[in-house]
């Protein structure tokens, strides 16, 4: 993987919708993908539409009732993973079951990696200063743009889901 140029994309986070949109683009800015949300719909899930076709090319599917968040992933491919939360004390703690992918980094401040045995899959950048929240996905092998995508809007969800409950529950 050294010496090849990764490929970029932005997701740019709506900021006043009722359901979770998102839209995808590459470094040309050029949008590639759109992110649906389902609305009062349980388990939640997440669509990851190809802008061109209208096709879809990635579920997620939040599992209810687990207890620290479970999400399932498959792309259209068929290739499949797993987002579980795990127990920790100090930090916020993910993992991806089904691959052999590792989170490494900074969750709660939107900087880290999704890694694999063979190096770096992905880097997750969050953008400050912008309308919404911005994120720049730098993903080194195009087989793994969709699954990497999804992880990171999996992630960006329960991250929030969790800020969401802290503050809830600090009032």
């Amino acid at each position: 993987m050294l010496g090849e140029k990764n490929m970029k994309y932005y997701i740019k986070q709506k900021v006043f919708s009722v359901r979770e949109k998102m839209t995808v683009k590459n470094e040309q800015g050029e949008d590639v993908f759109a992110v649906e949300g389902s609305f009062l719909r349980i388990p939640k899930k997440f669509k990851l539409v190809h802008i061109r076709t209208g096709n879809v090319v990635s579920e997620i599917y939040h599992k209810p009732f687990s207890w620290f968040g479970k999400y399932e992933i498959q792309d259209a491919k068929n290739h499949r993973c797993t987002l579980v939360g795990r127990f920790s004390l100090f930090r916020k703690k993910l993992e991806i079951a089904g691959l052999n992918w590792s989170i490494v980094g900074d969750l709660m401040d939107h900087r880290y990696d999704i890694t694999s045995p063979q190096g770096v899959i992905m880097s997750l950048n969050k953008k400050w200063f912008s309308w919404g929240d911005s994120y720049e996905l730098s993903i080194s092998n195009e087989e793994d743009v969709l699954l990497a995508i999804s992880v990171a809007i999996a992630i960006d969800y329960e991250l929030e889901k969790r800020r969401s409950r802290n503050s809830s529950s600090s009032n």
